[in-house]
């Protein structure tokens, strides 16, 4: 038990840089002439610098590896334990066509593309997060220490304006903060659990044209024509490629690919498929595209050169569309710090009056 969660918290510590590395370097060696188990042996001695750490985490995962490949087992079956399943897919349909260097570099892309995306998102959310927890604690403060502070020289009735503006949200926040903040607490916990899970047909197709939700579709869109050229490049039957997607994505991307899986096995090439379903997943423009295409000769190569294309102009939209929330907090922190320099300018010409009177 204990060599087997060891196993399974070194595999999530993996990280898609050292798949990467390995399978670049594998790669390498093969295409030199190195037989496979001789090139895992020589990637495992230099891993666990020459057998001194053998419980590094890539030094573990290629011992691993090792040992399965020389007792018989293919590199894809012993990856099984540490690679997600498209990687494993990938790798296996390598094996199979006798392209395992090929499949290997293929992998990487795959990894690339979800780091990206992963990267657009971090980068995205870090600073309109920042920004609202500064505008909580401004609100704070000026409704517990500075509206409080002013009251007590000038009194709240003869307040106008911009001052009197500044009262009310003082009010509101002390009466209503918790609550409000509680309710979009909830509200933050409803969304976060309905992307990947809520896929009503009617309701979800039109959620997944606004933000957050339309962010979430870009992110798996443009990830997935990306899987499926590779995926067909290397020899992957298509409804392989689905099934494989469909059983590791979330409710969401299953309800979607699913569909399009069913129209497919009915005759349907993929961008009739997809334009069937009616879920416009992964976009509307790509639908069309893939209509178009679908049949033609070459369908592998026209959909791996215009996936990478399309997955660029995806981070870029993702991208945008974060700046525009980010852009609106600031909208709203600027606005309040205006708020406030014109409510205690008001005030101090109030407190100036009374004391001239």
């Amino acid at each position: 038990m204990f060599n087997s969660l060891e196993q399974k918290l070194n595999a999530w510590l993996l990280s898609g840089n050292a798949r990467i590395e390995m399978y670049e370097t594998l790669a390498l060696l093969l295409e030199n002439g190195v037989v496979l188990d001789k090139a895992i042996r020589d990637l495992y001695m230099i891993e666990s610098n020459q057998g001194k750490k053998p419980k590094a985490t890539r030094a573990m995962m290629l011992a691993d590896l090792k040992q399965a490949v020389a007792s018989g087992q293919s590199l894809s079956t012993a990856l099984v334990r540490w690679a997600p399943s498209q990687e494993v897919a990938l790798i296996k349909a390598g094996e199979t066509t006798g392209q395992l260097a090929e499949a290997l570099m293929e992998c990487s892309k795959i990894i690339l593309a979800k780091r990206a995306v992963k990267s657009a998102v971090q980068q995205g959310t870090a600073y309109p997060i920042l920004l609202m927890v500064v505008f909580v604690i401004l609100l704070y403060q000026i409704s517990t220490k500075m509206v409080p502070q002013f009251a007590r020289t000038t009194p709240e009735e003869n307040w106008t304006g911009a001052a009197w503006l500044l009262a009310q949200i003082a009010h509101f926040v002390t009466n209503w903060g918790v609550h409000t903040l509680v309710v979009l607490a909830l509200f933050g916990i409803w969304v976060t659990w309905s992307l990947p899970n809520m896929y009503r047909p009617k309701l979800r197709v039109w959620l997944d044209r606004i933000p957050p939700w339309s962010i979430y579709r870009a992110l798996h869109g443009s990830t997935f024509l990306l899987n499926v050229s590779v995926m067909l490049k290397a020899g992957v039957r298509l409804q392989d490629v689905l099934i494989i997607m469909a059983r590791t994505g979330s409710p969401w991307v299953k309800s979607r690919i699913g569909a399009a899986l069913a129209g497919i096995n009915s005759g349907q090439n993929l961008g009739q498929a997809l334009y069937r379903t009616g879920y416009e997943f992964p976009e509307r423009r790509l639908i069309d595209f893939l209509r178009a295409v679908s049949d033609q000769d070459g369908f592998d190569e026209h959909l791996a050169k215009f996936g990478e294309r399309w997955l660029t102009k995806s981070v870029e939209k993702v991208k945008a569309a974060f700046n525009i929330i980010f852009v609106s907090a600031l909208v709203f922190m600027g606005g309040l710090m205006i708020l406030v320099l014109v409510a205690v300018y008001s005030l101090q010409e109030m407190a100036r009056t009374a004391m001239g009177m």
